[in-house]
């Protein structure tokens, strides 16, 4: 009997869609692109500004609890003040991008740390670069600087790539 079932022909089911079921379903996808990201996935929920742990993240992703001091002294080094939130073992750094935020933006204002180069410097790195080999060493390294400035100063004159002449007076 069970040879009966192997040797029967495959039978094919072919769905044939329906008018109303392509109303339906065209109905149905309008209405879910007209949703938003979190409305489209709820399990993911809303974006946050969590003022906990000063970030952004989603609403189901992590749950941040505000955590308060116990006491204003550390019992095991009195001298350290507790701030809220804060032990010793686990000051938090906020990343660089939220320093801002910690600090506030008078502690950090000012120049640059590293400014970006200009024209002029930009291109003497370049040709040093383009002198000096792969592997080089200190001494390649300062001629193939003085010989970019001896380019560079007879392509836009003799300031900012060489020392100033000394006169006699």
């Amino acid at each position: 009997m069970s040879e009966e079932f192997i040797d029967a022909p495959e039978v094919e089911l072919e769905a044939i869609p329906t008018i109303e079921g392509k109303a339906a379903a065209a109905k149905v996808l309008k209405e879910i692109r007209g949703r938003s990201f979190s409305g489209r996935n709820p399990s993911l929920g809303k974006m946050i500004k969590c003022q906990f742990c000063l970030t952004r993240h989603r609403q189901n992703e992590r749950v941040c609890e505000q955590i308060f001091a116990t006491g204003r002294y550390d019992l095991r080094d009195p001298k350290l003040l507790l701030i809220a939130g804060q032990t010793p073992e686990t000051t938090p750094t906020p990343p660089h991008s939220q320093i801002k935020v910690v600090l506030g933006a008078a502690n950090v204002k000012g120049k640059r740390r590293r400014p970006p180069l200009n024209k002029r410097a930009n291109e003497f790195v370049q040709l040093v670069h383009s002198l000096v080999p792969d592997e080089y060493t200190k001494e390649e390294l300062e001629k193939a600087r003085n010989k970019v400035k001896r380019i560079l100063a007879e392509r836009y004159g003799r300031y900012g790539f060489l020392p100033p002449l000394k006169r006699k007076a």
